[in-house]
């Protein structure tokens, strides 16, 4: 089977769809969580008349323009880095994928020909395959090709969609979860940096003690009540930093990143699909695994893997996974 082509810029963008920059509401919130705060410490300074000419514009003025700043970049700078994003892809489509190029493929390997060069691979040697609902992405060590579907026939993609992964029948449902994600990250955290956290935790709660000690014995509890609140809200807010900044963190993430999945394992790697495409990744491409006691992280590299719960397996397929798993890839130390 051979076909010749042009890929479209439609057919090139699709490939980066999940890429595509989008509002950072993260930062946003985080900025309202400061923020706020200082604005209801300034008003009630205001309220009481406390002393201080720049009262109001350091705890009312400063804060709100800052969140005003913030709502507003939340809307423009999104637009700006999209276009940004957009000019660059189309600058890469136009110089390598905009000419004529011709991909065939057997029972044996895939072709791809282009101004660039031939790049030939066999099946075994396939490092990732990519289906999404108008084109095939094929990555072999050397280089990749970019295979459109109007140019097969409804035989040729069936017979590539089998060659291009090479998956067992049975597949098994999972998702990602907030309190997966949030356990599993959180142990990760203080494995790393149990120093540091512990420290900063000490010190958080020694300096929550002396605010409240300072209160206790303060003869003009009324006068600072709002200061000391403040005070104690930025080290509860900081304390608490590890609970609730990882659910915000999940919660503002990519849809696709959270739906739910299918997986399989087969002898050459690992295979995924979701509503917004399939995807299929050699045992190779794999930089190592780890065992938690929630689930089983994939590392594609130093600071991404798959987190496959294991609430989402029975105790014979989390057997399988495991003696997969450990026969496939190196054990993590990261």
């Amino acid at each position: 089977m051979k076909a010749t082509y042009t890929l479209t810029w439609e057919e090139f963008a699709e490939l980066h769809g999940d890429a595509w920059p989008r509002p950072d509401y993260l930062s946003v919130i985080g900025i309202a969580i400061v923020a706020v705060p200082l604005v209801a410490y300034g008003i009630t300074l205001a309220v009481y008349e406390m002393p201080g000419e720049y009262v109001s514009s350091m705890f009312i003025g400063g804060p709100l323009f800052l969140l005003v700043a913030g709502l507003v970049s939340l809307k423009l700078q999104p637009k700006k880095a999209m276009s940004l994003a957009i000019a660059e892809k189309r600058s890469e489509y136009e110089r390598w994928h905009a000419k004529e190029q011709s991909f065939s493929f057997d029972q044996e390997r895939w072709i791809h020909e282009c101004p660039a060069g031939r790049l030939d691979v066999p099946w075994p040697a396939l490092l990732r395959a990519t289906e999404l609902p108008n084109v095939f992405v094929l990555m072999g060590e050397s280089g990749s090709a970019i295979v459109p579907k109007r140019v097969l026939d409804p035989a040729a993609l069936n017979m590539l969609g089998q060659l291009a992964f090479p998956v067992p029948a049975d597949s098994w449902p999972f998702q990602i979860r907030a309190w997966d994600y949030q356990a599993t990250e959180t142990a990760t955290l203080w494995r790393k940096f149990w120093f540091r956290l512990a420290f900063g935790n000490v010190f958080g709660l020694a300096v929550l003690g002396w605010i409240a000690h300072l209160w206790l014995t303060s003869d003009d509890k009324t006068g600072v009540l709002w200061g000391w609140i403040l005070a104690a809200l930025a080290v509860v807010i900081t304390l608490s930093a590890q609970i609730w900044y990882l659910p915000l963190r999940y919660a503002t993430s990519r849809r696709r990143w959270r739906a739910p999945k299918n997986m399989a394992l087969a002898d050459r790697g690992l295979y995924l699909s979701d509503a917004y495409g399939s995807f299929f990744n050699a045992w190779r491409s794999f930089r190592g695994f780890r065992e938690v006691g929630r689930a089983f992280l994939i590392y594609t590299d130093v600071a991404h893997y798959y987190l496959l719960s294991k609430r989402y397996f029975s105790p014979d397929q989390q057997i399988e996974i495991r003696r997969m798993l450990q026969g496939k890839l190196k054990l993590s130390e990261d």
